[in-house]
């Protein structure tokens, strides 16, 4: 999808009756996409990452309150989708609890975004640990005209609740390796990052496939055995 089609579209100055008939091409667009990078998601999750998508972009390109934060209530309220704001703020909950919104099919979608049909050779993927509110979150993105694409979030919070994971260490082993699954055979990651603790992460970098060489833990460059580099 090219960037002019998208601000024409946003930015149009011919507003239809509904917000659903204003955003509808953006959407037919937005869908199309999401469909082929997100296949393996099932379809009502797919239509509905394209509606919470054009949300999040009626939300960026306007003004908000809050010191610019980003809330749920401001997403819920653009949503293109018929209704009262109650269904819509219920439709929205309703995604953000569904049980088939897999992460792990989500960053397969945004690897394949990214990379593309050109993605090859040596990729830096910065890694992270950030909160908002009482969530934490480990984030995973590429470089990108100083900013950072994002590649993988995965939550928790503290004191420890997850069930698929025994502690933080091994969510960080489990983190790390599904980013190195979903990226193209021809990619090969070097993980750049200062928070996440070398008793943690290292292991999983290390049982990696061999195009992966370098991890990098609380800012240091670690040598994986057998690289040529």
């Amino acid at each position: 999808m090219r960037p002019g089609i998208v601000t024409s579209l946003l930015s149009s100055s011919r507003r239809p009756a509904s917000v659903e008939a204003q955003e509808g091409p953006l959407l037919a667009l937005l869908d199309a996409a999401v469909g082929k990078a997100f296949s393996a998601l099932c379809r009502p999750v797919q239509k509905n990452l394209a509606v919470l998508t054009v949300a999040f972009l009626r939300v960026l390109g306007a003004v908000r309150s809050g010191h610019g934060q980003l809330s749920l209530a401001a997403l819920f309220r653009v949503l293109p989708t018929p209704g009262t704001p109650h269904a819509r703020e219920k439709r929205l909950h309703r995604f953000l609890r569904n049980p088939r919104l897999d992460p792990r099919s989500v960053t397969d979608g945004l690897a394949r975004l990214i990379f593309g049909s050109r993605g090859r050779g040596l990729w830096p993927i910065l890694f992270d640990q950030t909160k908002a509110g009482a969530t934490q979150a480990l984030f995973a993105g590429v470089p990108f005209q100083g900013r950072a694409l994002p590649l993988a979030v995965y939550t928790f919070q503290y004191p420890w609740q997850e069930k698929t994971a025994r502690s933080q260490n091994q969510l960080e082993e489990v983190f790390l390796a599904d980013i190195e699954t979903a990226l193209p055979t021809r990619v090969r990651p070097v993980f750049i990052g200062d928070r996440l603790r070398a008793g943690g992460a290292a292991p999983a970098v290390e049982s990696s496939r061999s195009s992966l060489h370098h991890s990098w833990t609380r800012g240091h460059a670690r040598r994986i055995p057998g690289s040529e580099l």
